[in-house]
């Protein structure tokens, strides 16, 4: 998409969420099939009003609940098209030529719903980094919630969380990171190196 390197990393750099830790990105989900099947129907420009008109109304997502859509693109707009829809949303779009499970398309769906929720970030880039480079592989959601109470220092809102939301929360963050690619497993999540595409 880019030419210059340094025009890319700004253009990353200005979507990346910096604002204080939030539930609403990861708590549904990595949403693959719904991202994959919005994006497959980009033809030429990407229009906002029309997409949401698609999943809404037209239910291209074949849920059967308005409120089960609503949730979905709202997290989906939030991740993929609230900053840079027309750059996001092109290599997304051009990436499910690809494939469901194509690194193309998994890859830079997870780059950018990583760069577009602040906690998510800071755990993959902390505590799962910390732990690969150690090669202590083993994640639970013990080591989630660890990182939600390590953090809630600096950032209060997390002590608002209560109990269960917490938990549910921690095992989402872990769930969307398998769906990634980044973790393996089902009872028990190990870290993995995942396949990543050259865009």
């Amino acid at each position: 998409m880019y030419d210059d390197p340094r025009a890319a990393l700004t253009s990353i750099k200005g979507i990346r969420d910096v604002g204080t830790y939030s539930s609403r990105n990861s708590s549904k989900g990595a949403l693959i099939p719904e991202t994959f099947a919005i994006f497959k129907e980009i033809r030429d420009e990407i229009d906002v009003f029309k997409l949401r008109r698609q999943v809404l109304v037209e239910n291209c997502l074949h849920k059967r609940s308005f409120e089960t859509r609503r949730k979905i693109w709202n997290a989906i707009i939030h991740r993929y098209l609230s900053i840079a829809p027309n750059w996001v949303g092109r290599s997304l779009s051009i990436s499910t030529s690809s494939g469901i499970a194509s690194p193309e398309f998994v890859s830079l769906a997870y780059l950018h719903f990583s760069l577009r929720d602040r906690l998510i970030f800071d755990f993959i880039t902390g505590s799962v980094w910390r732990n690969w480079k150690k090669q202590t592989t083993y994640v639970d959601r013990g080591a989630v919630l660890r990182f939600f109470e390590e953090r809630s220092k600096t950032y209060p809102q997390i002590k608002k969380w209560s109990d269960t939301p917490r938990k549910k929360l921690a095992g989402n963050v872990l769930s969307s990171m398998r769906d990634f690619g980044v973790l393996r497993g089902s009872q028990k999540k190990y870290i993995q190196r995942p396949s990543v595409a050259a865009e």
